[in-house]
């Protein structure tokens, strides 16, 4: 499954460094965004693989982030960005596991690189010369339909 990666903002935090200019960032960045389009923002930054793929894109893009803090859990960064302290990155799963802690107040954008959605890849990988028990297979069976289900599911929102 391809993970689409979202920046999250909160509302206030976005008119408090863009101000009259808001509405409009906020109708273009619907669409999707790239790094550069919310790089005067303070940012939680990830210390994990989905991390280090954003902080290639602001070295691409010669940026260095404004980092107010950083965590390996994204749920850390969800916090800091949910009482409107700094801006954070984060996985469609982690949003839809959270998504009823997200205040009304949290704008979700997709990140884009190069035009391209950001995304992470989710793999289930196991032996195939290995025997599966029935159980197994009813797990994987089930973890499919999950995803397939979760991957339909739209987590853009602006304010």
């Amino acid at each position: 499954m391809e993970d689409q990666v979202y920046l999250c903002v909160d509302d206030a935090l976005l008119r408090r460094y863009y101000g009259d200019e808001t509405d409009l960032i906020k109708e273009k960045a619907f669409g999707g965004i790239e790094v550069s389009d919310f790089s005067n923002l303070p940012i939680c930054m990830n210390s994990s693989r989905m991390g280090e793929r954003i902080m290639g894109a602001f070295q691409e893009e010669k940026i260095t982030p404004k980092s107010y803090i950083t965590s390996a859990d994204t749920l850390i960064s969800l916090s800091v960005c949910c009482k409107g302290l700094a801006a954070c990155f984060a996985s469609h799963m982690r949003l839809i596991m959270q998504q009823s802690s997200i205040p009304e107040s949290i704008n979700i954008f997709p990140l884009y690189n190069h035009g391209v959605p950001m995304t992470q890849n989710l793999s289930l990988i196991w032996r195939k010369d290995r025997y599966l028990s029935h159980y197994a297979k009813l797990f994987m069976e089930l973890l499919f339909r999950y995803f397939s289900e979760v991957e339909h599911i739209h987590m853009e929102r602006k304010v």
